[in-house]
């Protein structure tokens, strides 16, 4: 009796984390139905969002911008331990990327646990303290100022009094290996540079090493057109979406096939164009990003989906 229920328990797991089309499948290997589950959150409202809301591209000229108010609260109202896709969710990575509106997101949903863990005041030390790994890969696609990051030393204050007094942050939460390894990451050129080809390149190259990590459940918190460009998916400020990666099937001529192949969507479903049941903060995201994601698209010389983007 107790084996069956370990069994129960096995087969729920694993119909949580394995798209049935892919069960049903005769052309996929066992190996290939090993996933991960990656949950993508995109940025809480930022400051240039609200120009660009209203029509004004004069927020694309903020360097590097912060959360407003409004970002924050939406960056703590999905907080790991409240949000309902992932509540009951054990994270073993946060992967985030190093612009300073993305870092300030994944503090504020990690919140709890940061303090927690790296608390002069906690008795039992943990080995392996929780942390937000930042990578230069899942930095925003474009090369204005808006989408262009700064180093990690020259933000640093900024955040950290940004988040006052909701937390106290320190250094050491964060982990910052891989921008020193590409000091000069948030330059736009060579790999991360504004064009297709670069986008497809290091969106792949994300993809893998995620692929290549030994965690197996993992929310990564990063931007609207990146996510684009890897998912073919709008997100909406602080959306939640839970993806499983599968092996990836790279191909050499064409590493965007690769990419989307090895991702399959789990929750919530692709809405379309319909408005129906949708609130009005939905409706006029769908009016708004629809077609720019189309542009995008066409600008980046990527194929148009033949699926929604919402």
């Amino acid at each position: 009796e107790e084996l069956l229920l370990k069994t129960e328990k096995v087969i729920l797991y694993l119909e949580s984390v394995i798209p049935i089309h892919l069960v049903l499948s005769s052309n996929v290997s066992y190996p290939e139905l090993i996933m991960k589950r990656v949950f993508f959150v995109r940025h809480g409202e930022g400051e240039h969002n609200v120009f660009f809301k209203r029509g004004d591209r004069q927020g694309a000229k903020i360097l590097d911008p912060p959360l407003t108010e409004l970002g924050k609260k939406q960056a703590v109202d999905i907080a790991h331990t409240e949000h309902p896709i992932l509540k009951d969710v054990r994270v073993d990575l946060i992967v985030s990327s190093p612009l300073r509106r993305t870092v300030q997101t994944a503090a504020l949903m990690f919140k709890n646990t940061l303090i927690e863990e790296h608390s002069d005041a906690n008795e039992v030390k943990c080995a392996a303290p929780t942390k937000i790994l930042l990578h230069p890969d899942i930095q925003e696609t474009g090369d204005i100022e808006c989408d262009t990051g700064r180093p990690f030393h020259e933000m640093w204050d900024e955040v950290a009094s940004s988040l006052r007094p909701e937390m106290s942050l320190r250094k050491e939460m964060f982990s910052t290996e891989l921008l020193e390894a590409n000091p000069r990451w948030y330059i736009k050129e060579g790999d991360y540079a504004h064009n297709g080809k670069s986008i497809r390149e290091r969106l792949c190259r994300f993809t893998k090493w995620l692929q290549g990590r030994p965690e197996t459940t993992i929310v990564v918190v990063g931007h609207h057109n990146a996510f684009l460009a890897m998912l073919e998916c709008s997100f909406m400020n602080c959306e939640v979406r839970e993806y499983a990666l599968g092996k990836v099937r790279n191909s050499d001529k064409d590493h965007i096939k690769g990419i989307l192949e090895s991702w399959s969507l789990i929750q919530p479903p692709l809405v379309g164009t319909s408005t129906e049941g949708l609130d009005k903060e939905e409706i006029e995201h769908i009016e708004r990003h629809i077609p720019y994601a189309k542009q995008k698209f066409k600008a980046w010389g990527y194929q148009m989906p033949t699926k929604p983007f919402r």
